[in-house]
């Protein structure tokens, strides 16, 4: 990942090093670029940013850019990185990880949606003007739509949680759909 994909980021860290502004003056410039070659670092798995810049620039870096995340204000440039530092990650958690997160964002999808379908039906008895009851009653439907829709697309994960959370919105949602049903909209 050296070679020509971060060849202008590497040029404008060249550029702002050779810059005779001392190097206060040129701080964040120069913290910026550093950043964009940092989220290539990230990305590509590199333990530093001196790692992936020619070695004439990476020793004219500050010693806090050379340096990997989390290596030891000590260490040399180059030194193990944030990679080391992380502890691993246990393998068997991520799949239930990953359902939990999924799940939650699918209730707080439901939820929104619910949310918009109240609001379209408390607007529906409010409403004490006659002209705008079509568009109220269109409102109502297509809030009824948006939630019947983030009902369907709900995982079969997330149906099947036994996290109360998750059961109470979706009986929250049934009885809601079920009460739009009764109002006949």
């Amino acid at each position: 990942m050296h070679g020509q994909e971060l060849q202008p980021e590497v040029e404008k860290i060249a550029y702002i090093l050779q810059d005779p502004r001392p190097l206060d003056a040129k701080q964040s410039e120069l913290v910026e670029a550093a950043e964009a070659v940092a989220a290539r670092a990230v990305e590509a798995g590199a333990a530093s940013l001196a790692a992936l810049l020619p070695a004439e620039l990476a020793a004219q870096l500050p010693a806090e850019l050379r340096r990997g995340a989390g290596s030891d204000p000590n260490a040399a440039a180059g030194s193990a990185g944030y990679a080391e530092t992380l502890a691993p990650y246990p393998d068997a958690a991520a799949p239930a990880m990953l359902a939990t997160n999924q799940a939650a964002a699918e209730v707080d999808s439901v939820r929104g949606a619910m949310a918009a379908l109240r609001t379209a039906l408390e607007a529906l008895a409010c409403n004490a003007d006659a002209s705008q009851d079509a568009v109220l009653r269109l409102n109502a439907r297509d809030a009824r739509t948006g939630l019947a829709r983030r009902l369907d697309q709900l995982s079969s994960a997330t149906v099947a949680s036994t996290d109360p959370q998750v059961a109470a919105a979706l009986d929250d949602s049934v009885l809601l759909m079920e009460e739009l049903e009764s109002l006949s909209i």
